[in-house]
């Protein structure tokens, strides 16, 4: 009952409350009207940004938004807002008092600008953003320079690091190439802001000399230089003909050689002669490279001789850094007329004068000379000329030994005696026997082997014994290549060859036929034979030697007392030495015999006589000029 009566008393009251509102609102003049709306807020404006990064995001300041009583509608074209710091986007609403902050992109090109405008409530601002000037303009760079090179090297720089820039800067170079971050190199690209680069050039090939690269990035330059290492070390003179102790009847000699240094050019030789023990200067020349000249590789000097003196000649080399030898290459060289032993005092003897093969032991610089009358080896010393025996008189060795073959790869002598061959350690001089006609595997018999060669693939060695065999080292066997029984009927018969020298690259054999005035090349495999050399003045071509480095084979001519070279590829056959080569026609000689080449110095060494047969000299000749010295002599009887 009593919560009845109070929603009575309540409902009373809104009644007359109603009551009173409604007499309010009527009357003559209508009543008060509802206020309206304000939704235009008060000018507002964003400050515009400049040196702005290109592509870059960027927000404006923030505006407060005032003289709205009412929430304004916000709307944006290219870019968006933010309201009171919450998420951009590009439409909404705004209330008095709320901060406005636009976004927008910048362009991607320098020096452009964008911009974003926008509306509240009818009134717009725009915002406008600038982007920065393009910069390819590097702050300064460096390479640090490089000295002490090697010349003719390949040189790379320090890198460098690249800043200051805000866009792709191009890069060129002279002089050299670059690489940016390790990458490949060349001579043009571009770099960007924080890249590094590095120069590479090559070195000078002269010492103490620059070479340099200039390197532009932008307008800026640096450059990078080499200086190659000084050339303080002197050059060094060589005398290839004539060797270091020689003897001479001439009252001239010419001296041909080379040079070595570390960079070159040679540029001068000086060569001084002196006699009594240096108190008399004999001759000095001086020789300078022309622009054609190269001392390294050749030279040549022609000096005179002291008569009946021994005279010492001393050659050095100046380099083009003016650097000369300081220990000058020294030699001597007897002129005398006497027909005396020389080397003075060396009373080992050649012996007499006979058809006996000598060689070369580069290795052990000697000529060895296989002995006739008395039954041994000779050695004879390329730098003094002096004489030793290398093998003694043994009672296993009965005949006259004919021939002397140096397999220097294997470091051992063969060394023939009329129907035997033998081979000897080069170290020791201990031999023994390889064949003779008791060994039972082979099909011809050995008469006089007077030349030999070592066929370096297969192991074997070919003998010239008036016909062509080979024989096996490891066994004794001999077989046929070629004579009067192979091939059956075979062109181009031997009469009766001396000596071989093997073309392996061609399969074949250049052999000379002593009594048939010729030249033969004969196949290896079928023996069949092809004249190479027929020619007048070829007269009894007895000993030969390749000389590889010339592509020629020089040979004894002993019919007429020459020495000869044919060429391997024309086969045009001239003189070497002879009476009237050269024109001077010092120490003559008679009666040739045998020699050995020294390709390397274009010298050969020609065993020969002068007067009697018991007199038998060792000759230096050289190739090229025919100029000949003596560098061993031994005149006394066979004992």
């Amino acid at each position: 009952m009593r919560i009845r009566a109070i929603r009575t008393l309540l409902a009373s009251a809104l009644l007359s409350t109603s009551v009173i509102l409604a007499s309010c609102g009527s009357g003559d003049n209508g009543g008060t009207p509802t206020p309206t709306k304000d939704t235009t807020p008060n000018a507002y404006s964003f400050s515009a940004s400049t040196n702005v990064g290109v592509g870059e995001t960027v927000e404006s300041p923030e505006v407060t938004i005032s003289g709205i009583d009412s929430s304004s509608r916000v709307t944006i074209t290219n870019g968006e807002f933010s309201i009171n710091g919450g998420a951009y986007g590009t439409t909404g609403s705004i209330s008095n008092g709320q901060t406005l902050q636009l976004r927008l992109t910048a362009s991607s090109e320098f020096s452009m600008e964008t911009t974003t405008t926008v509306t509240v409530g009818g009134v717009s601002a725009s915002y406008s953003v600038t982007t920065i000037a393009q910069d390819i303009t590097p702050e300064a760079f460096s390479f640090n320079p490089v000295t002490g090179a090697s010349v003719s090297s390949v040189v790379t720089s320090n890198a460098a690091s690249i800043t200051g820039i805000n866009d792709a800067a191009p890069v060129t170079i002279s002089g050299g190439q670059f690489s940016i971050d390790s990458g490949d190199y060349g001579t043009t690209g571009n770099i960007s802001n924080g890249q590094s680069i590095v120069i590479r050039i090559t070195a000078a090939s002269t010492p103490g000399t620059d070479a340099s690269a200039t390197l532009s990035i932008g307008g800026v330059e640096a450059s990078f230089t080499v200086t190659t290492v000084a050339d303080t070390t002197p050059p060094e003179a060589q005398v290839a003909f004539p060797t270091p102790t020689t003897l001479t009847d001439g009252l001239t000699v010419t001296l041909r050689g080379k040079a070595t240094d570390d960079f070159g050019p040679v540029a001068s030789i000086t060569v001084t002669v002196t006699a009594d023990s240096g108190a008399t200067q004999v001759d000095s020349v001086i020789i300078a490279a022309g622009a054609n000249d190269n001392y390294m590789t050749t030279w040549s000097i022609p000096v005179d001789l002291a008569v009946n003196k021994l005279n010492t000649i001393q050659v050095a080399a100046t380099d083009g850094a003016g650097n000369t030898q300081t220990v000058p290459t020294v030699l001597t060289i007897l002129q005398t007329d006497q027909e005396t032993n020389f080397p003075a005092g060396n009373e080992v003897y050649i012996g007499e004068m006979s058809d006996r093969g000598i060689d070369m032991d580069m290795i052990n610089n000697r000529i060895l000379v296989p002995g006739y009358s008395k039954k041994n080896i000779l050695a004879v010393d390329i730098d003094t000329g002096v004489r030793s025996e290398f093998i003694a008189e043994h009672a296993d060795l009965s005949e006259p030994l004919r021939t002397a073959y140096v397999d220097e790869s294997n470091n051992r002598l063969f060394f023939g005696e009329t129907n035997q061959l033998n081979v000897a350690d080069l170290d020791t001089g201990v031999f023994s026997l390889v064949t003779d006609n008791t060994n039972g595997d082979s099909d011809i018999n050995m008469v006089e082997v007077h030349g030999l060669d070592l066929h370096s693939s297969s192991g074997l060695l070919y003998a010239a014994d008036q016909v062509l065999y080979s024989i096996n080292p490891a066994t004794g066997a001999r077989t046929l290549v070629s004579g009067s029984d192979r091939p059956v009927g075979g062109a181009n018969p031997l009469d009766w060859i001396v000596d071989v020298v093997l073309d392996e690259g061609n399969n074949r054999a250049l052999v000379s036929d002593v009594r048939g005035n010729k030249l033969f090349w004969v196949d290896l495999t079928s023996g069949e034979r092809t004249l190479f050399v027929e020619s007048p003045i070829v007269n009894a071509p007895f000993h030969m030697d390749n000389d590889e480095d010339d592509n020629r084979v020089v040979f004894v001519n002993t019919g007429t007392d020459q020495v000869m070279q044919v060429d391997l590829t024309s086969a045009a056959v001239s003189i070497v030495s002879d009476g009237s080569t050269p024109d001077m026609g010092a120490n003559q000689y008679l009666k040739p015999r045998s020699l050995t080449v020294d390709s390397e110095n274009d010298v050969l060494y020609l065993l020969a006589t002068r007067q009697f047969e018991t007199t038998t000299w060792l000759y230096v000749i050289d190739i090229n000029t025919g100029e000949r010295v003596i560098l061993s002599r031994s005149v006394s009887p066979v004992m």
